[in-house]
């Protein structure tokens, strides 16, 4: 006997309130305003659902409790008065654990909305609710790359397991037939070695997912700290990219508007495949996007990027040639990879060195 919420979703209350717990004591800045922002403005929306529906979830409860009743009472057999009574015990206690779940709800509303409301103002000095509100579908796309990678990790975890558990399991059933000792043991080695063969081809599969991500949260980090170390020259490389901006904007003016949307969505499909993690892409450009989409216009119009889509093809960084660092260098590459194959099977070159691959990533 099971209760199921209607106009309540406790699942999802857990999950904002995690959220929430997440970002509390977090100083907020430009940089993380609109993410601190999203998850405020959700949570603060979730709380005023979840506090309109809680009557009716409370109606919703008392029929359900009547109905329950009514069908203990049909019962009619010798010794029902038992069952009868452990099902109305039953019936009460699910009646009970769910108003104590309601009632905590409102206890964390009552708790957390004036502090929702508080830092989403406090954001609000760095942004604004329209870029906020924009932000949103790029945070929850986030959480379902966050989600995927968990389930990924776990999957790979799980086949690992199992390339112990399969011939354990071979030789148990082996155990219970009456075939001959040799021909139980070609069957247990046959059953490891396929079941081997396939689990390393999907953990290699998965492995690979699993770096893909890894390594774009790793270059986040990187270019964070980069960023905050070469903070005065990225201000003066900007600077010149806002002037050399004007001209391309008069250009990409006298383009149709059909043709332009169309470079637009392909720049921030091609984006989302390169850097996988907005955040990841914006650093890379020295820009700040609330989704592929805006990035893509900004790279696309050149308001604010180092230099335009001719001369980076998407993702490449100003050459060092124009005084400007390479965007990759050895050093970068060696710390990101454990060998040189592994580099080069992630970015799809051919190399004959790690110098080589930094060439061609930075000639790109």
């Amino acid at each position: 006997m099971k209760y199921t919420y209607k106009y309540l979703s406790p699942s999802d209350f857990s999950r904002i309130n995690q959220d929430f717990c997440g970002i509390n004591g977090v100083e907020i800045s430009t940089e993380n305003a609109k993410r601190v922002g999203i998850i405020c403005l959700r949570v603060i929306q979730i709380y005023q659902e979840t506090k309109n529906n809680i009557g009716r979830e409370k109606s919703n409860l008392k029929i359900w409790v009547r109905e329950q009743k009514i069908s203990a009472r049909k019962i009619r057999y010798k010794g029902a008065s038992r069952t009868r009574a452990s099902i109305n015990a039953s019936i009460s206690n699910i009646n009970d654990q769910v108003l104590n779940s309601i009632d905590s709800m409102l206890v964390v509303i009552d708790s957390n909305t004036n502090l929702a409301k508080q830092c989403l103002k406090k954001c609000l000095d760095y942004t604004t609710m329209s870029d906020i509100k924009s932000y949103e579908a790029t945070y929850i796309e986030e959480q379902e790359q966050l989600k995927e990678h968990k389930s990924l990790k776990k999957a790979r975890t799980n086949l690992y397991r199992t390339v112990v558990a399969i011939p354990i399991l071979a030789i148990v059933f082996v155990a219970k037939t009456t075939i001959n000792l040799f021909l139980s043991i070609l069957f247990v080695i046959l059953v490891s070695v396929i079941w081997g063969i396939i689990a390393f081809y999907i953990i290699k599969r998965l492995t690979k997912k699993i770096e893909k991500f890894e390594n774009a949260q790793f270059s986040i980090r990187e270019l964070k700290i980069n960023k905050a170390i070469e903070e005065q020259d990225s201000i003066d490389l900007l600077s010149e990219a806002n002037d050399e901006s004007e001209d391309k904007k008069v250009a990409d003016d006298q383009e149709s508007d059909t043709s332009e949307m169309y470079l637009i969505n392909e720049l921030a499909r091609k984006l989302k495949e390169e850097y996988l993690i907005l955040e990841n892409a914006c650093l890379n450009f020295n820009m700040d996007a609330n989704n592929w989409v805006d990035l893509a216009e900004k790279i696309h119009k050149g308001l604010d990027e180092t230099s335009n889509l001719q001369q980076n093809h998407l993702e490449s960084q100003p050459r060092s040639n124009d005084n400007i660092p390479d965007r990759y260098t050895v050093k970068n590459l060696k710390s990101r990879f454990s060998n040189f194959q592994e580099a080069k099977e992630f970015y799809g070159i051919s190399a004959k060195g790690w110098q080589g691959l930094v060439d061609k990533l930075n000639n790109q």
